[in-house]
C-alpha cells in the first residue's frame, strides 16, 4: 500500500536516507498517496485519487457509496470536508465489494509537482 510504504521509509529507515532527500520525497508523494484506501471519521471508506504538497494531509478522496453507480462515484475535497481521515486500510482488510468499487480500473498516473 503506498501509504505504508511511505510510513516505512519515513519512520523506520530515516537514518539510511538522506533528510532533506527523504522529506522532498514524502512532500512529492504526500503522506497519503494516491492509491492509498482510507477509513473516515464517520465510518466511511475512500480511495486518495489526488494529493497535494501544498496540504499534505488533506487530498482528494474517491468515497465508496454502494447506492451510487462507480462511474458517478463521490468525490470528497478533505480540504473543504468536515470529516478527517481517521486512518489508512489496507485493501485486504476492507470488504470485496469496497475495494472492487474503490480500486482505480485502467492506467494511473502520478504528477510531481515542480519546486516553486
Amino acid at each position: 500500500m503506498p501509504a505504508e510504504a511511505v510510513a516505512q521509509m519515513f519512520k523506520h529507515e530515516g537514518g539510511a536516507h538522506d533528510p532533506e532527500i527523504l522529506g522532498a520525497f514524502v512532500k512529492a508523494l504526500g503522506v497519503y498517496p494516491p492509491g492509498t484506501f482510507v477509513a473516515l471519521s464517520d465510518g466511511s471508506y475512500g480511495l486518495v485519487i489526488e494529493s497535494s504538497s501544498r496540504d499534505l494531509l488533506r487530498p482528494l478522496l474517491m468515497l465508496y457509496d454502494a447506492s451510487v453507480p462507480r462511474n458517478e462515484a463521490l468525490l470528497l475535497d478533505m480540504r473543504a470536508a468536515d470529516e478527517k481521515i481517521a486512518s489508512t486500510v489496507s485493501p485486504r482488510d476492507l470488504p470485496r465489494e469496497v475495494v472492487e468499487y474503490l480500486a482505480p480500473q485502467g492506467r494511473v498516473d502520478f504528477y510531481i509537482e515542480g519546486r516553486s
